[in-house]
């Protein structure tokens, strides 16, 4: 739920600030005019978010069996780290648009560290839900100072955000944010059908895999901070953006698929790290890892094309993805932890194939490269 109410509140502001930030990235005035609009965007669309998303998670939480009293603390717990979340990624652009790696890094290091503290230190005194929620909320609040400060070095201090840039945004969000309310529902819809057909153990298999599946996250992290940066900011150069984005997806490709073997060839070791109760789910493990593998990289296919502004038309993919959709569920199994995972991969197709289409169709919009000629 904190992922679902975290991209309501964007709907596609970071989209817009990253396509708009990678053509004036050399610019302080205008790029922090564009960071402060996003900003102030997100502050508005963060009140909408938590008046949809609250009221959703209080009801799951009350029908698996939660107190009224636990699901309100839980509920409570989610907005400081809601919050907290809301202006990361609009900081991180400008470092990650000036290619500076390893600040950042050392800052998510950092509160990654002080997070696993605050986490340990409350586990035996407070081991409650609400607890660890706010253990990954509190250390982001700090560490968005830390972002705030090192961002101000390539934007202008005190900007102010701009009608010009706010229409220029929300065009963006209004191609987006359509695709971003069914990715809500889409991206957690292996949960959803658990909470509905399956049980609670189901929901805690999912939920513990996936645990083991935030390994792919590094190749993501590196991504988001590394290569698509440079790729929002290269020239309109077909050849160019080729083979950046070649190298982006390929090395995608080649580090899935070694995690995959890895974790199909080994999967006790992983299993341990869960405790006895998951032992058996070696086959549900490769299941996982394997769909976690093909979001990850529609997710990269996702993220580099709207950072150069190349948006898929909801009106043509959502419709069409949702009847793949139905067709998929209906013909599943769904009582089952391995059958609901055997639905999440072919599911996960679905939204490749149409991002591979919309990179195809846009990259041979952009210009060839321009043929030098001889001089006379």
């Amino acid at each position: 739920m904190l992922g679902a109410m975290t991209i309501l509140a964007d709907g596609g502001i970071s989209t817009g600030v990253t396509a708009l930030g990678g053509r004036v990235w050399k610019d302080r005035d205008s790029l922090g005019k564009i960071v402060a609009t996003g900003i102030s965007l997100r502050r508005k669309f963060a009140l909408v978010s938590l008046a949809v998303a609250i009221p959703i998670l209080i009801y799951l939480l009350k029908k698996n069996g939660a107190s009224s009293i636990m699901s309100g603390l839980i509920a409570l717990s989610l907005i400081p780290v809601f919050f907290a979340n809301l202006t990361k990624s609009i900081l991180e652009i400008p470092p990650k648009l000036h290619q500076r790696v390893g600040p950042l890094q050392r800052i998510q290091v950092s509160t990654s560290l002080l997070r696993l503290l605050f986490t340990a230190f409350t586990l035996f005194i407070f081991p409650l839900s609400a607890m660890a929620i706010l253990c990954t909320g509190l250390p982001q609040l700090i560490a968005n100072r830390k972002t705030k400060d090192l961002s101000q070095n390539y934007t202008a201090r005190n900007s102010q955000p701009d009608n010009h840039n706010q229409k220029e945004i929300l065009k963006i969000v209004r191609r987006v944010l359509p695709g971003s309310i069914y990715y809500v529902f889409a991206g957690q819809i292996t949960i959803w059908v658990i909470s509905v057909f399956g049980n609670t153990t189901s929901i805690a298999d999912v939920g513990a895999l996936g645990r083991l599946s935030q390994i792919l996250v590094l190749y993501s992290s590196f991504a988001g901070i590394l290569l698509i940066p440079r790729f929002a900011r290269a020239p309109s150069i077909r050849s160019v953006l080729i083979e950046q984005h070649s190298i982006i997806i390929g090395s995608a490709v080649i580090f899935c698929s070694g995690i995959i073997v890895f974790f199909t060839i080994f999967p006790e070791i992983f299993l341990l790290l869960l405790g006895a109760q998951y032992s058996s789910l070696d086959t549900a493990l490769a299941l996982s890892i394997t769909g976690g593998s093909i979001n990850l990289i529609t997710g990269i296919m996702h993220s580099t094309n709207i950072s150069r502004g190349w948006i898929i038309r909801p009106l043509i993919s959502i419709p069409s993805t949702l009847i793949i959709q139905i067709l998929i569920i209906s013909s599943s199994e769904l009582s089952t932890t391995i059958g609901v995972l055997k639905m999440s991969i072919l599911l996960g197709f679905t939204p490749l194939i149409f991002e591979i289409i919309n990179y195809a169709s846009n990259i041979y919009s952009c210009k060839k490269e321009p043929t030098t000629q001889p001089k006379p």
